[in-house]
């Protein structure tokens, strides 16, 4: 079974860590990358992929604020949030 991926990020440090570790898995097919939350939400509904793996705090529309459209628009896209947090 092959999942499809849409990857954002606003860091490219992480879009470019995490893009080939996907490719290199014969079963994820990694259909499109974006830097900002309405980058990713727009290609979700263009792609509607399997998971959408979105950075909590993006410019423009956050990783929630995207998994919340999904959600409303009841696609069937599993949603990863990752983030990073500084400790004070």
């Amino acid at each position: 079974m092959t999942i499809s991926v849409n990857l954002a990020g606003d860091h490219a440090v992480l879009r470019q860590g995490l893009a080939p570790l996907m490719e290199m898995e014969s079963d994820i097919v990694l259909l499109a990358q974006a830097a900002n939350g309405q980058e990713a939400w727009q290609q979700i509904q263009v792609h509607q992929p399997d998971a959408a793996i979105l950075d909590i705090g993006m410019p423009e529309m956050s990783g929630i604020e995207v998994a919340c459209e999904i959600s409303a628009q009841k696609l069937d896209t599993c949603v990863v949030l990752l983030t990073m947090r500084r400790r004070p």
